[in-house]
């Protein structure tokens, strides 16, 4: 195969990817009317009382003015809530109201479930051929 098939398979390959995560995440999600970027913002804070704006970022892969326009859309519906840091002033935090979270808290638990399930069916050596894969495609594509 030339390198320019395998080019193209590549890219068939990922959209085909972000087409299934996007599918799961939606059919997962539309009980919350939540985005897919926002149900991941609202995963990591069932997981955690409060996050940095910097921390969901790192997290999510996303830059930090992406992140403060999801946690205002969250805000806006009264998902989550911005607070200052008790140790330092500066810093805000983002936490999910505690009415969200007790309407939520079995949602996210059945959706990390699936995931998991899906996870599950790869072997250890799969997963790291996995990442160590998605690894190099971000290497090579970062380069210019």
């Amino acid at each position: 195969m030339e390198n320019i098939e395998k080019t193209y398979e590549v890219m068939k390959k990922l959209k085909s990817i972000k087409e299934s995560m996007h599918q799961m995440m939606q059919n997962q999600l539309k009980d919350l009317t939540l985005t897919g970027p926002q149900g991941m913002v609202v995963g990591l804070l069932t997981r955690n009382d409060s996050l940095r704006m910097s921390e969901l970022a790192d997290k999510l892969g996303l830059s930090v003015s992406t992140v403060s326009e999801i946690i205002d859309r969250l805000e806006r519906m009264e998902v989550v809530k911005r607070l200052k840091s008790e140790e330092d002033g500066r810093v805000v935090l983002v936490k999910l109201t505690d009415e969200f979270r007790e309407e939520s808290a079995g949602k996210f638990k059945e959706i990390e479930s699936v995931w998991l399930k899906k996870i599950d069916l790869a072997s250890d050596d799969e997963l790291q051929k996995i990442i160590d894969g998605l690894e190099a495609l971000d290497r090579l594509l970062g380069k210019e």
